[in-house]
């Protein structure tokens, strides 16, 4: 880390966009989950809150161009990693709002979940990261192992969606823990 200012600055940032993200989510996955097959007023409200998730997935992935400008080299290819997999949380939470090509939103959040996996896990052997940020990568690497899980199982049809909802109420309060303490580190 070239300067603790900086890192408390841009991890700040990666922290509040993540709180977005996790919100809105589980909003999302929520109304998801009691809208069915139906059109209606439960799915607008999960669309909303999938184009808030959005919001927070573009302020996360602007964050992490930023960190990866104070990391170590090192820990520059895992931080890649995560903002590739942004990306494609993005797309896939977008095709997501889409009815009828939700089950492709999934599939691509699920590759961009897998990439995080592997970012996280990268930057949970880091050697340049203080003890409580490799800490808060372990967490995220389980909260990505966590969301894996959710994402499957959110195509089991009728009950896989609150399904879905518990598994990714665990997964978030890792993910929120997990960027807390790369925070405050």
């Amino acid at each position: 880390m070239e300067n603790n200012a900086q890192w408390s600055v841009v991890t700040g940032k990666l922290y509040k966009a993540v709180l977005i993200q996790i919100v809105c989510n589980f909003l999302a996955i929520l109304f998801g989950a009691f809208s069915g097959f139906s059109l209606g007023f439960t799915l607008v409200l999960a669309i909303i809150a999938s184009i808030g998730a959005v919001v927070g997935y573009i302020l996360f992935f602007l964050a992490l161009g930023e960190w990866r400008q104070i990391v170590d080299a090192n820990d520059y290819h895992g931080v890649n990693r995560l903002r590739t997999a942004v990306c494609l949380n993005i797309i896939g939470t977008i095709i997501g709002c889409i009815p009828l090509l939700g089950w492709l939103g999934g599939i691509i959040c699920f590759i961009g979940f897998v990439l995080m996996l592997l970012g996280y896990n990268e930057l949970k052997k880091s050697t340049t990261f203080p003890e409580l940020a490799r800490e808060g990568t372990g967490r995220l690497y389980t909260s990505m192992i966590l969301n894996i899980i959710a994402v499957l199982v959110g195509f089991i049809p009728l009950a896989g969606g609150f399904i879905e909802l518990v598994i990714s109420i665990v997964a978030f309060y890792y993910m929120f823990t997990g960027w807390k303490a790369i925070s405050e580190s």
